[in-house]
């Protein structure tokens, strides 16, 4: 990756120029998303950064399920406590997962009390919805 990067600057870098910014997959080595070459004399560096995508309501069911299989172990060691299910995701780029709008709105089987979703990104906490059997 080192070496196609290097190349990959050396053949577009144009003297002069202040900032050229780059972020055609078709255009970028393998392993790139954007790359900014500057004729500034600052200090490498390399900012995080990558494509998001939104959580799916597939994911989160899945997410709950798996941690619902596990439920009875969890209400064997403290028997007569709720017991909340709170799935986490964090604040930065490479470790969040957007929230998309309607979120709250989404319903799913599960068996705990509470089933709670933090965002990082949004510095908010959603209550998901327990699915209604008919």
């Amino acid at each position: 990756m080192a070496r196609s990067l290097a190349e990959f600057v050396k053949d577009k870098y144009v003297p002069g120029t202040d900032a050229v910014t780059f972020n055609q997959r078709t255009e970028l080595p393998i392993g790139f998303e954007v790359i900014c070459i500057s004729s500034q004399t600052l200090p490498w560096h390399s900012g995080e950064s990558g494509n998001l995508e939104l959580l799916d309501p597939q994911e989160l069911a899945a997410m709950i399920g798996k941690n619902n299989e596990l439920l009875s172990k969890y209400r064997e060691k403290v028997a007569d406590s709720p017991i909340w299910l709170l799935i986490a995701s964090g604040p930065s780029i490479s470790r969040g997962v957007p929230i998309p709008l309607g979120a709250d709105e989404w319903r799913f089987s599960f068996d705990f009390d509470k089933v709670l979703l933090f965002s990082g990104m949004d510095n908010r906490v959603f209550e998901i919805g327990r699915a209604t059997i008919i």
